[in-house]
């Protein structure tokens, strides 16, 4: 078995990428032809694995016995940080070509499902600017804008950006809409109250990074309460809908689910619920391309521009008719339960390595064919 780093600039199906540096350091995922000549970020470590399959050594590398490998790797370090040369460190146990192959058919499913998942989520906004009346239209920017002083002083800002028409514009759109509108102050309550959380209670911990293209949560940290940033100061439950109010990551925004109930976030969130409003609704609008405009006009400030309470309450939101709130929901839990379902199957994968690490593949194969229903028979050739 021998490794290869890939220096091409896109990536190549097959190739496993690593988290290279930081939070989650020897993570992997392994690229597929869904995503494949895609652009990674610097703090991630591409490599071409020979001798194995690609999906089954992924699988491994994430898996307890991976993992447990990487420690061993890094102990010692005063950083997390994986390099070429850390693999020379790495065994990987030999298994049949059709064993490996079964992983692969699970993780190549996972990936169909999740393309489902971001599918059935774009016809969302979809519907919704159908709803609206904007399915074609597009904002206009203009090089010059010519705006009186008192303005300005009524508007309290000076930057030309804020005055740009296509801000008035979607808003005179949306007072247009057959179902009435309202501002977003007046359809939502912001949970803006501090929480201080016990020093000795573990929590989980959402932030920024957590948040996922199609308004999902991918991930939190664990932490006590005296171990958690100062910034974890938003306690959420489900149904609540969590806005970034950070310019340049204003689109992560986020249903929460039960399985984050009563979790913290970071105070860098707005943390809404509605009456009015289903939270599949707030989801969708706001990260639609209205609700987006809308969030970026608000943003101000000099080292970190952010959207503040008083700009957020100010976002147009239309009053959507019950019948296609009904809709958009079902459509976004379908996506989620897309999404979920690939995650399962992922999680499969890991656990039937695992298994024939522990055990042998016999008791991997019978496990797997129990617990999903996904072909595996067929692809063993069994």
């Amino acid at each position: 078995m021998s490794f290869t780093d890939s220096l091409d600039e896109l990536t190549e199906i097959g190739e496993l990428l690593f988290v290279r540096v930081g939070a989650g350091v020897g993570n992997s995922s392994v690229v597929t032809p869904n995503s494949v000549n895609s652009t990674v970020s610097d703090n991630v470590l591409r490599i071409k694995i020979r001798g194995l399959n690609p999906f089954f050594s992924c699988c491994f590398f994430n898996s307890t016995v991976g993992q447990t490998y990487f420690s061993r790797v890094f102990k010692g370090t005063a950083r997390g940080l994986i390099s070429r040369e850390n693999f020379r460190d790495i065994f990987i146990p030999q298994f049949t070509n059709d064993f490996q192959k079964s992983i692969e058919s699970l993780c190549l499913e996972a990936d169909s499902l999740n393309e489902q998942s971001k599918i059935e989520y774009s016809k969302t906004e979809k519907l919704l600017l159908a709803e609206l009346g904007l399915t074609a239209w597009q904002p206009k920017q203009q090089l010059t804008v010519v705006k009186k002083l008192s303005d300005t002083e009524r508007a309290e800002r000076i930057d030309a950006e804020y005055f740009q028409p296509k801000y008035n514009e979607i808003v005179d759109a949306l007072k247009n809409y057959a179902g009435g509108w309202d501002t977003l102050e007046n359809q939502v309550d912001i949970k803006d109250t501090n929480f201080n959380p016990d020093a000795e209670t573990e929590y989980k911990y959402i932030e920024l990074a957590n948040i996922g293209n199609s308004g999902e949560i991918t991930g939190c940290m664990v932490e006590q309460g005296e171990d958690l940033p100062t910034r974890a100061r938003r306690k959420v439950a489900a149904g609540d809908v969590i806005v970034s109010s950070i310019e340049g990551s204003l689109e992560s925004i986020a249903l929460i689910t039960g399985e984050y109930d009563n979790a913290l976030c970071s105070t860098g969130f707005h943390v809404v619920q509605s009456d009015v409003l289903n939270s599949e609704i707030l989801l969708v609008f706001l990260k639609s391309s209205v609700g987006q405009l809308q969030l970026k006009k608000g943003c101000s400030g000099t080292i970190l521009t952010a959207i503040n309470k008083e700009e957020f309450n100010k976002i147009a939101v239309p009053i959507i008719r019950a019948e296609k709130q009904i809709e958009i929901q079902q459509k976004v839990v379908e996506s989620s339960n897309l999404r979920k379902r690939a995650k399962d199957l992922l999680e499969h994968a890991k656990r039937a390595v695992e298994m024939a690490i522990e055990q042998d593949e016999g008791a991997a194969i019978a496990w797997l064919e129990s617990a999903v229903d996904v072909p595996i028979a067929i692809n063993l050739g069994i």
